[in-house]
């Protein structure tokens, strides 16, 4: 709840104070909130918003933008949203090719008797 009050309230002071990199970590703090939560639909909202934050303020992607990218693959592969998974953990290895997390992700997703196939 109270994330959730710090979320509102640096939302509504968003511009007039420059505090992005301020609301971002508390965007960051929900999502891994509800991440331990296992509510994954607002994982996946948070991170829509995370998503938007790093394209408006042209952010290079960074560990942060990482752990979110990895938190949305995983709500997505929960949620049965396969595609949208693996999609994310494509963009992670595009960026960092050697992240032992979205690797071993693609291993698992990938696997089954046709995986190998895939590539």
């Amino acid at each position: 709840k109270d994330l959730l009050i710090a979320y509102e309230s640096t939302k509504a002071t968003l511009e007039e104070e420059d505090s992005y990199g301020d609301f971002h970590l508390v965007i960051l703090h929900l999502m891994r909130t509800y991440f331990k939560l296992e509510d994954w639909k607002n994982v996946l909202s948070f991170g829509q918003e995370s998503n938007q934050l790093y394209q408006e303020q042209n952010w290079e992607e960074d560990e942060d933008w990482k752990e979110i990218s990895l938190m949305q693959a995983d709500a997505s592969n929960a949620l049965q949203l396969t595609k949208n998974a693996k999609e994310k953990i494509q963009e992670i290895l595009k960026i960092f090719p050697q992240d032992e997390n979205a690797l071993r992700r693609k291993k698992e997703w990938d696997g089954g008797w046709f995986g190998w196939l895939k590539k």
